[in-house]
């Protein structure tokens, strides 16, 4: 009986993977941090990872308010689009920040507005997707304490505050993501 040890010359590169297997059953499946560590491994691998659908539909599944026209607007000002929105709400080490030289006109452009991309989920799936565009240069926003209404007042949910199971089942299935953006950040 012999054993078979297998030697480098029958080991598969990653590079031998055919491309449209890569992009449609390999690289959708991987979250963004791990999509973004994965273009670090090879001139290959960073090609692929840079496809703008790729990292649109990313951020699309990770945050359903930014569907909003206005958002998507703002996105389409970023200097590579979804890959460099998900970048600037999950700093990587790829993460580039604008350069902050006095030439930079977009470092002197007032912040007229700042615009709330909110998702609520509850056990996975999404309760509350909302965009808030707050205006910056009224009295309310300027005066302390900051308030951004996402829901109508008469929204309000009343419960038994007394139910330990309730509040425990609240914070172990609820999930809260709000990116708060200025859109004159990447303006060029």
């Amino acid at each position: 009986m012999t054993s078979s040890t297998p030697t480098s010359s029958d080991c598969t590169s990653i590079t031998s993977v055919h491309r449209e297997i890569m992009e449609t059953h390999i690289l959708t499946r991987l979250d963004g941090p791990t999509l973004a560590s994965t273009a670090c491994a090879s001139p290959m691998l960073q090609a692929l990872c840079n496809e703008q659908k790729l990292w649109k539909d990313m951020c699309n599944s990770t945050w359903t308010s930014i569907n909003h026209p206005r958002v998507c607007h703002v996105i389409s000002t970023f200097p590579a689009g979804y890959r460099s929105f998900f970048s600037d709400s999950f700093p990587t080490t790829l993460h580039r920040r604008p350069d902050t030289t006095e030439g930079d006109q977009s470092l002197s452009l007032p912040t007229l507005e700042l615009i709330s991309a909110v998702d609520i989920r509850y056990k996975n799936r999404i309760i509350c997707s909302k965009v808030q565009v707050t205006d910056t240069v009224t009295n309310d926003f300027l005066s302390p304490p900051l308030w951004i209404d996402l829901l109508p007042r008469k929204e309000i949910v009343k419960f038994n505050a007394d139910n330990y199971e309730f509040f425990s089942d609240l914070e172990e299935s609820m999930s809260l993501s709000w990116i708060l953006i200025d859109p004159t950040l990447h303006t060029h």
